[in-house]
């Protein structure tokens, strides 16, 4: 093996290391009960701009390896991107997840004493509501969208 072939697996290998440790930090926060969306951003742009160094030094790694070596090395290189954009694609469906939660309106239930009365007064504030945000998003007087059960 050359020296300037070493030099590149040394310096991915570095970088691997790292991004391994970030995907695991992401597997862990993608695993929680309530992921942290912002965290996930934040590992999605670091992950991304090591995924830009990798494809980097794989693309010089491969430019320099030997005939008789470039399938192993080229099906080294896919399975870790594998990895890399499962992940990827992980965190941002988890994100989409957590905030369709956060905007998903909620009826609020007493402690019983209002009964059935309490939740319809609640889900026609809700519709009202509704109404309101689209009508005022489409700038005209629409129709109502919705009506209370």
């Amino acid at each position: 093996m050359t020296e300037g072939l070493e030099r590149l697996k040394r310096k991915r290998a570095t970088i691997r290391a790292a991004t391994t440790r970030l995907l695991t930090r992401l597997e862990d926060e993608v695993g929680k009960e309530r992921p942290d969306s912002d965290k996930l951003r934040e590992f999605l742009a670091v992950l991304s701009s090591k995924e830009d160094s990798l494809l980097d030094l794989d693309k010089g790694i491969e430019d320099v390896t030997p005939t008789d070596d470039l399938d192993t090395e080229i099906s080294s290189t896919m399975d870790y991107m594998d990895r890399v954009l499962t992940w990827k694609v992980r965190a941002t469906t988890t994100i989409g997840h957590q905030e369709t939660i956060r905007d998903t309106p909620r009826v609020r239930v007493s402690d019983g004493s209002s009964g059935p009365k309490h939740i319809a007064v609640e889900l026609e504030n809700m519709v009202e509501t509704l109404n309101r945000d689209v009508r005022g998003s489409e700038g005209v007087d629409a129709p109502q969208v919705c009506s209370a059960v």
